[in-house]
């Protein structure tokens, strides 16, 4: 399958991750910022899906594991055959799990 025809998912987590920074950044600094920050956190996961080996290897975290600063925070994701599969969205200020494993067994249901 090619780069192009890769597909962008995210596990529940990340998912979560995601509304809850929005949520936070509209309350902090307003909906017009929400959107921005919107915008420029999408655009780091198109940045991801067209270019996948651009994230930094971490092996410490999964075999497959690998992950991208974004602002203020860090997209943990793993590249699969068909997709990209978001695990995590987290401020750079926390710290990664240990691993991964329960999220990408929770996506598999």
């Amino acid at each position: 399958m090619s780069v192009a025809d890769r597909l962008l998912r995210f596990t529940p987590r990340a998912e979560q991750d995601i509304r809850n920074l929005l949520l936070e950044t509209r309350r902090q600094w307003g909906a017009e910022q929400r959107t921005v920050y919107r915008r420029k956190l999408y655009g780091a996961f198109s940045v991801i899906l067209s270019n996948p080996e651009i994230g930094r290897s971490r092996e410490d975290l999964g075999p497959a594991i690998r992950s991208r600063l974004a602002e203020r925070h860090v997209i943990y994701y793993e590249i699969l055959p068909d997709a990209i599969l978001i695990l995590r969205v987290m401020h750079i200020r926390m710290h990664p799990p240990s691993s991964f494993d329960d999220l990408m067994l929770e996506d598999a249901d």
